[in-house]
């Protein structure tokens, strides 16, 4: 299903010290100048995807995304639903192919569209494998997306923004890859619970300053300031030490407790606190459960076109031969 490679990070390298390629995502032409397209080896593949460890039915980008071969592997192996996005048409092709042969097209969709005009903000999982500028003019939007969200780069970094786990595959050919997880926006001050290494919650004051996702600043514990080291977020979880002991703390609420938190005061937490996969497929359910209890035809008829909306959108994924509103 998917082509041999060669080692693509050293073939780039090289054609950039020669001036041969620009700067730019692969398959975009900038001045006359265009990045060649190298797929990811099959065994790195399966390493991006074990570092971001999917879950069925989260939501995966590959940006740059050549033959599909990462989206098609997380959706036949992880159950993710997947959106792959590259410049080239005969690419976008090519994933639509392979997402058929894999029998996933109902899960997957590949798209032609600028990296920089796409809307991302769904994700649980990007995964890239671009050039160093084109990385660094992503990050700011990067660093926009939910925390939690895990970035998974082949061959290239995000310059001063550390990854929280580097891997170096010998086999094959000494290919890296980079991991990070979105960091949520600590700058400033907070009041949370902390825990200790005894397990036990205590509340404290943390005057904190961030770079990316290091922490630096001071706790307020049992009425003493201490200053922290060893400070990182890892999504909204704060770990670093004071006063010589460790200590982990949950910074602002995730996506999740806002949505259960506005469920509750609708009366409705269960249903909404529910993860949005299981929520597609019980919504049309329960809003004709409801109909039937309470007799009303009219909440009836909207379950049902409720429904009829989602099999078209799931329908539309199907369009294998609609380039510009597939994926690579």
């Amino acid at each position: 299903m998917f082509k041999p490679v060669v080692n693509r990070p050293l073939l780039l390298v090289a054609l950039l010290a020669f001036g041969l390629v620009a700067p730019t995502a692969r398959g975009e032409d900038v001045e006359g100048k265009v990045v060649p397209y190298v797929p990811t080896p099959q065994e790195v593949v399966d390493k991006m995807l074990e570092l971001a460890a999917p879950k069925k039915g989260e939501v995966l980008y590959d940006l740059g995304c050549g033959d599909g071969r990462i989206v098609v592997t997380a959706a036949k192996k992880f159950g993710v639903k997947g959106t792959g996005v590259d410049i080239d048409p005969e690419r976008i092709k090519e994933s639509n192919e392979n997402a058929k042969e894999a029998g996933v097209t109902e899960q997957v969709k590949f798209v032609i569209k600028d990296l920089f005009k796409m809307d991302f903000k769904d994700a649980d999982i990007i995964t890239l494998y671009l050039l160093p500028t084109i990385n660094e003019q992503l990050r700011p939007q990067l660093l926009k997306l939910r925390p939690g969200t895990r970035i998974v780069s082949h061959a290239f970094s995000m310059g001063d923004w550390e990854p929280d786990q580097e891997v170096t595959m010998e086999d094959p050919g000494n290919q890296n890859i980079y991991f990070w997880v979105i960091p949520a926006k600590a700058e400033g001050s907070h009041t949370v619970a902390v825990k200790g290494k005894d397990g036990e919650s205590q509340e404290v004051t943390l005057d904190l300053k961030q770079k990316y996702q290091m922490v630096t600043g001071t706790a307020t514990i049992g009425g003493e300031q201490v200053e922290i080291s060893d400070g990182r977020l890892r999504g909204r979880t704060l770990s670093f030490t004071a006063g010589g002991e460790k200590y982990t703390a949950k910074i602002g609420k995730d996506e999740d407790e806002k949505k259960a938190s506005v469920a509750e005061a609708e009366g409705d937490a269960t249903d909404s606190a529910q993860p949005a996969a299981d929520r597609e497929e019980g919504e049309g359910e329960k809003s004709s459960d409801k109909a039937a209890d309470e007799g009303q035809d009219k909440d009836a008829g909207a379950a049902e076109t409720g429904t009829e909306a989602e099999t078209e959108t799931e329908g539309a994924s199907e369009k294998a031969d609609a380039p510009s509103e597939e994926k690579e």
